[in-house]
């Protein structure tokens, strides 16, 4: 017997939800600063082409805000041109949305303004709007990330609020604000907007997440560097643990990426298709002073700070995977399937520190990727493609990072 198309449609739909035939999408943050890297680490439009197939939306990062007029303008020189090619690139990978992203961290000169811009009129809030529209026209961007780094402008740019405090609240609403402007400018002329947050937040304290729900496409989480060396430079935790490590203090139970889903899920009801993972593929260093014969996280002895930066980062306390992978072989290794990956080695010489690596692994994405499909998420995120081994420098193939996560979407 013939079935009706109406029938057929719902029995094919409930086969794909009983079969878990559920796929995430792949986004892939991409550092424009890293044309500016030399030699090895210098990442080409060439370099990109390789990674865009495997990517569903591709987040150039990072433009900046002038600190007078408030209007977004680009950080280097050669952006001019990296954003130029977006038209080109566009027509040749069709299914893949740019997104421009402001901040990351990236926006050095004065960045008390980001706080000036939640304090400023509305005049120059529309002034900063438009900015944002302007350049996307011209560039043909898909869409707009805002990559505000809250609560980090509050710590580090003037005692100007606390946890709790009227002046918090102020700042929440006009952020609310600003997201929901925006989000209404760029939906009238087909551009999509997202967010890109930090994990260690209180989000109710920064959004206001019912209001800004049908103003974003998506947020994505950027769920590691729980423990970073310049911050804590005598104390290492993992660099993302999925799950809190029993019998530690609250700093750790809390310092983990299902703490952090939950909040967004539960105590703000974000759906959670509108809710990226972000994933790092790089590594965060410390230098020990001693040997660490049996070391357990958190590991709270013999570090000091952050060691120096690889060939490719050049940026303490940092090594990109292809760094990274390098040095396994040579290294003693810890892997734990709910916490992650830390590897450590003492030093050879007097002079010659030890060292403390957190980082993951191609099987540590794997177990964020089934967690990203465990909680119903819409997708996962890659930062970035320039820290994987873009050129398969470590085992012969590119992408390594990139394409464990991506195989493993479906």
């Amino acid at each position: 017997m013939k079935l009706p198309y109406f029938f057929t449609v719902v029995i094919i739909a409930d086969i794909c939800h009983m079969s878990g035939a559920i796929t995430l999408n792949m986004t892939c943050y991409y550092d424009t600063f890293s044309i500016n890297r030399l030699g090895i680490a210098n990442y080409t439009i060439k370099d990109l082409e390789n990674g865009l197939p495997m990517c569903d939306n591709i987040i150039y990062g990072y433009v900046g805000i002038h600190p007078d007029t408030y209007e977004v303008i680009t950080l280097h020189p050669l952006q001019s041109f990296q954003f130029a090619l977006v038209k080109t690139l566009k027509s040749k990978y069709k299914k893949v949305k740019f997104i421009l992203s402001l901040g990351g961290d990236k926006d050095w000169e004065k960045p008390e303004k980001y706080l000036n811009l939640l304090e400023a009129g509305v005049a120059q809030k529309h002034k900063f709007i438009n900015s944002i529209r302007d350049i996307l026209r011209k560039y043909k961007f898909d869409g707009f990330d805002l990559a505000y780094q809250l609560p980090k402008a509050f710590r580090q740019y003037g005692n100007r609020t606390s946890p709790g405090s009227r002046k918090t609240e102020y700042h929440r609403r006009q952020m609310t604000k600003l997201i929901e402007n925006l989000g209404r400018l760029l939906n009238k002329e087909n551009f999509m907007l997202s967010l890109t947050v930090l994990p260690n937040i209180a989000v109710k304290d920064h959004f206001n997440v019912t209001s800004i729900i049908h103003s974003v496409d998506f947020v994505t989480v950027a769920a590691f560097d729980f423990s970073l060396p310049q911050n804590t430079p005598k104390q290492a935790y993992y660099l993302a643990p999925l799950y809190a490590i029993p019998n530690v203090s609250i700093q750790y139970r809390q310092s983990n990426v299902f703490h952090v889903l939950d909040q967004w899920k539960w105590s703000e009801r974000m759906p959670t298709k509108k809710l990226n993972l972000g994933i790092a593929v790089f590594g965060r260093t410390w230098d020990t002073t001693k040997t660490l014969k049996d070391p357990h996280m958190p590991i709270t002895d013999f570090l000091n700070g952050p060691a120096p930066g690889g060939p490719r980062t050049r940026t303490p306390g940092l090594l990109a995977w292809p760094e990274i992978c390098k040095k396994l072989p040579k290294i003693s290794k810890v892997s734990k399937k709910k916490y992650g990956n830390y590897a450590y080695r003492p030093g050879f010489t007097k002079r010659d520190q030890g060292l403390l690596i957190t980082y993951e692994s191609p099987d540590s994405v794997l177990e964020k990727v089934k967690m990203a499909h465990s909680n119903g998420l819409g997708g996962v995120a890659i930062f970035d493609l320039t820290l994987d081994d873009f050129r398969g420098k470590c085992r012969g193939e590119k992408y390594v990072m990139l394409k464990a996560i991506r195989e493993n979407l479906n």
